[in-house]
């Protein structure tokens, strides 16, 4: 998803208007804004163009209070909110298994015997 039309493919496309994708985003967002106010609930974001919303000014004209970019399969961020912890403003995940650490070592001594 490319939520505020920052892409290469949709500003090579279509540079000097909003992309249909952007429009609906920023429709979706002021309809969640309307909600918030109401029901008083947090909005966490994250996926594919989380990064374009990960400046403060951006989440808060978009009504966003947690963005997680990155891989976040190991941020149980589900349970920090049920059990009523404060959730940072962004956070960044990089995933590290087993399989990826045995990857890296191999490429690190590869050739050094």
């Amino acid at each position: 998803m490319d939520p505020l039309g920052m892409a290469p493919v949709t500003t090579t496309m279509s540079p000097e208007k909003l992309s249909y994708v952007a429009m609906k985003f920023k429709k979706m967002c002021a309809d969640i804004i309307q909600l918030k106010k109401k029901y008083d609930f947090k909005v966490v974001v994250g996926g594919n163009g989380a990064w374009e919303l990960a400046k403060s000014d951006r989440m808060r004209i978009h009504g966003i209070d947690t963005v997680v970019v990155g891989e976040a399969d190991e941020l149980l961020i589900m349970d920090l909110i049920l059990f009523g912890y404060t959730l940072m403003k962004c956070y960044y995940m990089v995933v590290i298994t087993k399989t990826s650490i045995q990857t890296m070592m191999q490429l690190l001594h590869y050739g050094k015997d």
